[in-house]
């Protein structure tokens, strides 16, 4: 399958530093990178991926918070496998700071 290159730019502008000390909504950086329509349609599509993430269930009896992380991503990619690994890494360090 073909790499979608703009939602894996999207997803790393909007997870890709953690934590994000900038201040700026997630929206308006995609909506700076993409322009106002697209950045809108972006930031709705990353947020159904992240809404994926956040209905993922972990044990956490048998996880770590490396392993867990791991788990969830490997669980978006199987779904997505048009997001880069940049993308993949930048949700693994979101969920990984968001849990610890």
């Amino acid at each position: 399958m073909a790499i979608n290159e703009e939602l894996s730019r999207a997803i790393f502008i909007s997870y890709g530093e953690v934590p994000d000390l900038s201040g700026q909504s997630v929206e308006s950086k995609l909506k700076e990178a993409f322009g106002e329509i697209k950045g809108t349609e972006l930031f709705h599509q990353v947020g159904k991926i992240v809404e994926e993430i956040d209905n993922i269930s972990v044990d956490w009896a048998n996880h770590t918070l490396a392993s867990a992380s791991k788990f969830v991503v490997n669980a978006i990619h199987l779904k997505h496998p048009d997001i880069n690994d940049e993308a993949l890494d930048a949700l693994y360090r979101s969920y990984a700071y968001a849990n610890r």
